[in-house]
This record gives C-alpha cells, sequence and structure tokens, in this order.
C-alpha cells in the first residue's frame, strides 16, 4: 500500500500531523498523512496518525523536523524566561497577581501565545492580558491572593477612578426610568 515510503512523525491528532506535512511539502519534500482512526474502534480516545514521506527523503526530512523541534524549543526557552521573571510570594510562592489597567482582569501569569512579547528588552516580565491581549508593565496587587500576604509598601494598589459624571447620570435616569414604569403599572393594575 505506502511501499517505499518511511514514517518519520507520529502525531497526536490529525490537525498536528497535518501541519507537519505541510512544513515538510514547503521544504520540498513529498509528504503523506496516514490515518488509520476510521478502521479502528477507539472508543473516543485519540489514535496516533502517521506522517510518510518516500525512503529517498527520509533523511531530509529529519533535518526539518530538527529545525521545526529548534524553534519549538526556541518559543519554549522564552516562554519560560517570562514564566521565571514573573515574581512569587515569598510566604506561599504562589505567582503575583497582576491587574490590567485596560479591562481590569486579574491574572498570575506573564505567559503569552507570542512568549516574546511576554519579556521586554531588559528581562522584565510584561503582563499580557488574557482578555484583552495587551502588553503592559505589571500592577501588582499588594496582598497574595493565595496566602493573604501584604507586600513591602513600594508595591502600591493604584485608587479606584473616581465616579464619572456621565456615568452617574446614566444610572440616575435608568433608576427613573424604572420608577416611572413602576408608577405607571400600579396606576393600570388599580383601574
Amino acid at each position: 500500500m505506502n511501499q517505499g515510503r518511511r514514517v518519520v512523525y507520529t502525531a497526536k491528532t490529525l490537525p498536528e500531523a497535518q501541519e507537519v506535512s505541510q512544513i515538510l511539502e514547503e521544504a520540498g519534500i513529498r509528504a503523506v498523512v496516514l490515518n488509520d482512526s476510521a478502521s479502528d474502534i477507539t472508543f473516543g480516545l485519540p489514535k496516533p496518525v502517521q506522517v510518510l514521506v518516500d525512503g529517498d527523503a527520509v533523511e531530509a526530512a529529519r533535518l526539518v523536523l530538527q529545525e521545526m523541534d529548534r524553534e519549538a524549543d526556541t518559543c519554549a526557552t522564552a516562554s519560560g524566561r517570562a514564566a521565571e521573571a514573573w515574581p512569587l510570594c515569598p510566604a506561599c510562592g504562589a505567582p503575583r497577581a497582576a491587574c490590567c489597567q485596560y479591562c481590569g482582569t486579574v491574572a498570575t501569569s506573564a505567559a503569552s501565545e507570542d512568549a516574546e512579547a511576554s519579556v521586554d528588552e531588559s528581562g522584565a516580565p510584561l503582563f499580557v492580558c488574557p482578555t484583552c491581549d495587551e502588553p503592559q508593565a505589571p500592577h501588582y496587587a499588594a496582598q497574595c491572593q493565595a496566602c493573604g500576604h501584604r507586600f513591602s509598601a513600594e508595591v502600591v494598589e493604584e485608587p479606584p477612578e473616581p465616579m464619572n459624571g456621565r456615568v452617574v447620570l446614566a444610572s440616575m435616569g435608568i433608576v427613573a426610568l424604572m420608577v416611572a414604569i413602576l408608577a405607571y403599572l400600579i396606576v393600570l393594575f388599580q383601574s
């Protein structure tokens, strides 16, 4: 069936195998994805998917795959630097909580999909908000969320933003509208 072809990569999922196949094709190596999951009942468990190349292209494919692994290791190292640079609570060792200055989300990690962006030029961690995806200097909480440890006075929580006049007016308008609707319903049901 696949005479002369050899397995160069075994993936956990079909999309992963297709991505590897595409990388090999871009390098000029003809690759075939072999997925036997249709012939075997695996009861919901993923079945490994194989990527095969012609016998004479095995060595070239392995070189391409080694380069792919090196690039993946580089990304993992950058992500690891971001995680190592993130400060920990001295009392319990939990990661410090930081608050997004744009949307208010609280998170305990600098890591993001783009690991290179989570460390600035000096190696200090950048907080990349998991909600709005904005990189920024972290604003740490003054107290550990895990154990309640209070950090030194150098870490200061910013005071909450004062109420905006438009927000107050809109809130008052909504309350007035609700009172008017309630009064209308009372008058309507009394008659």
